[in-house]
């Protein structure tokens, strides 16, 4: 995938683990480096392809979260992963970033649902039923999901547009 000049790309970050991504702006490039400038820091950096994606796509997030449910958050000026602590009555969530001691309180417009880039297409990440869990032998619980395709309206992917199109499209 090339990024045009101006897109907006999320950046994965070679010094924090576990994995996080930062916003930043196409400044130039090609199909192997880009001059990325990010939205939190100053300056222009030099990144290789293999480090961007497309930012994911903002579905109206009709998921509720519960305690245990793993998430992303907008967290220091990068999307890491966590884990909901708890939820609270004001549609706030206690939220624990992997690899930090810390929690922070956060509501719901900074977490999003974890996705990952495949084959020109987002892939959510998501949760299996407890049911599926044990017909699947020890597995994590976590599975991709199918491939979220296009609403129609708009041509971003949605929750809904994929809900619909689960149900069409059933394995």
């Amino acid at each position: 995938m090339k990024f045009q000049k101006g897109s907006k790309v999320e950046v994965m970050s070679k010094t924090e683990l576990p994995t996080s991504w930062c916003v930043a702006e196409v400044v130039s490039g090609n199909r192997h480096t880009y001059n990325l400038r990010y939205d939190c820091y100053l300056g222009v950096e030099k990144v290789s392809r293999e480090f961007i994606r497309p930012c994911p796509p903002r579905p109206n997030d009709l998921q509720s979260w519960i305690a245990g449910d793993i998430v992303e958050v907008f967290d220091d000026n990068s999307w890491k992963t966590a884990t909901v602590c708890k939820v609270t009555n004001e549609g706030h969530f206690s939220v624990r970033p992997h690899g930090f001691n810390h929690e922070r309180n956060v509501p719901k417009s900074e977490i999003r649902t974890r996705q990952s880039w495949q084959h020109g297409h987002w892939v959510p990440i998501v949760k299996v039923d407890a049911f599926d869990k044990k017909s699947l032998n020890g597995y994590d619980g976590y599975s991709f999901a199918r491939i979220l395709e296009p609403d129609n309206d708009n041509d971003e992917c949605s929750v809904g547009s994929f809900r619909e199109w689960s149900s069409r499209n059933s394995y």
